[in-house]
């Protein structure tokens, strides 16, 4: 559910503060900059929760879907809005205005092209890099490589072992060049992995 004071995107205007839903018509209230308004139930499909990242969470912090085909003939307070956390009665972000609907969506069309081209690059050069081909490693591990790894202070726990696997796996047996991040707390043992 979304709770008024909540900061939404319409797709079409922009940021607005959700300011509840009207008991009898069932309209939502919206507040811009310049105007509040109502929309109907099926224009909820317009609406974006707009969520900020407030650090740790489950990863859910980015911006959600406001709905589907499947929401648009419920009604609007039985709705259901996506989990995650949002930002209420956020003071810092700025509403826009419905007179300013046209430079909005200009906004709106100029980054969704500028993110397709960065998405474009870069399925281009994971395509070059599996079509890059190197010779493998060694079959088996040679004696220095071996003492280097009997030269470290701690026993590896399970996951640094596998990691260890996955890595060397990545390194010495795929024909491609390797892709892998490594995530781990401070000192759980990524340089030695």
């Amino acid at each position: 559910e979304v709770d008024p004071g909540s900061i939404l995107v319409h797709e079409n205007l922009g940021f607005c503060r959700f300011r509840g839903i009207c008991p009898f018509t069932k309209q939502l209230k919206l507040e811009f900059a310049d105007a509040t308004i109502q929309i109907g139930p099926a224009d909820r499909i317009l609406l974006t929760r707009y969520a900020v990242n407030l650090g740790g969470g489950n990863g859910d912090e980015s911006a959600h879907s406001g709905g589907g085909d499947d929401k648009r003939r419920r009604p609007a307070d039985e709705a259901r809005w996506p989990e995650g956390r949002h930002s209420r009665d956020r003071e810092d972000v700025r509403l826009s205005r419905i007179s300013q609907a046209r430079s909005w969506v200009r906004r709106r069309n100029r980054v969704a092209s500028r993110a397709s081209e960065v998405a474009e690059k870069l399925s281009g050069l994971y395509i070059k890099r599996q079509l890059l081909s190197r010779e493998r490693c060694m079959a088996k591990d040679p004696e220095p490589f071996k003492d280097f790894e009997a030269s470290f202070e701690h026993t590896p726990t399970r996951d640094q072992i596998r990691c260890f696997e996955e890595v060397r796996r990545d390194m010495c047996h795929a024909n491609c060049p390797m892709d892998r991040l490594l995530c781990g707390d401070v000192g759980s043992g990524k340089t030695e992995v």
